[in-house]
């Protein structure tokens, strides 16, 4: 079973997502493709396709994993507030 979780950083640090693959012994930081302009403030995940990781920062950016958090992509449009996120598969 594979975990995901938000470890927040310095007031002044954007913090990290990271994974654990046995049961939290060892966690592991997650590769984002650039540094997030803000606070990552949460993560989502759906049953339906727990590859799928969706994560964002406070100010609107979001970052999408395919592969349970191996690689990152970060979505081009930008918002200018998140405070939660949630994805429905079709």
């Amino acid at each position: 079973m594979v975990r995901v979780r938000l470890e927040p950083g310095s007031p002044s640090a954007c913090g990290n997502l990271q994974r654990t693959t046995d049961g939290g012994q060892n966690w592991r930081t997650l590769p984002l493709p650039v540094e997030p302009n803000s606070p990552l403030y949460g993560f989502a995940v759906n049953a339906a396709n727990p590859e799928r990781l969706l994560s964002y920062s406070l100010f609107g950016e979001i970052y999408i994993s395919e592969d349970a958090g191996d690689s990152w992509q970060k979505v081009k449009r930008e918002f200018s507030e998140i405070r939660a996120i949630a994805w429905q598969p079709n």
